[in-house]
């Protein structure tokens, strides 16, 4: 027997409205919209959410991305054209714990910042620190201010 939220999301997949399935349901359209987003699927008439479209291969590979701590959250963002609601649907099927507050993540982060710092230190122009370890200039330059390191002059490397 399906709860009222799989019963919600199986009408909206063979292609509902969220107003109708509210109405059908006697729930709020806003109810629907959350399940929905909660599933990652966008709400929307007529958008089918990648979350849905993904492959277990494809699966796999964000999970081992997502999990591998170097890799920033933003990034498999970009790379598989996801939206944070997206990832964290994928997550949480997955029975992944979120990266938030984990003292693995503050270590990972730590040392992509000291990777980064080293680079700088050795003249490696800002944008090859950034596509290596994904640190912008901005908090470079905040870390470096208080590592005490200082700002190289226009024209170095």
């Amino acid at each position: 027997m399906q709860t009222m939220k799989e019963e919600a999301i199986s009408m909206y997949q063979q292609g509902a409205d969220p107003y109708v399935i509210a109405e059908e349901m006697d729930r709020s359209v806003s109810t629907i919209r959350k399940w929905l987003w909660q599933e990652g699927i966008s709400g929307k008439p007529g958008v089918r959410s990648i979350v849905d479209e993904l492959n277990p291969e494809q699966v796999k590979e964000i999970l081992v991305a997502y999990e591998d701590q170097q890799t920033p959250v933003s990034a498999i963002l970009k790379d598989w054209g996801l939206t944070y609601q997206q990832l964290y649907a994928i997550l949480d099927r997955a029975d992944v714990p979120p990266r938030r507050g984990r003292d693995d993540i503050v270590a990972a982060n730590k040392k992509r910042m000291d990777v980064a710092v080293q680079m700088y230190e050795l003249g490696h122009p800002l944008k090859v620190i950034k596509a290596d370890t994904g640190i912008h200039a901005p908090r470079l330059y905040d870390e470096l201010a208080v590592r005490g390191v200082p700002k190289r002059q226009r024209g170095q490397s």
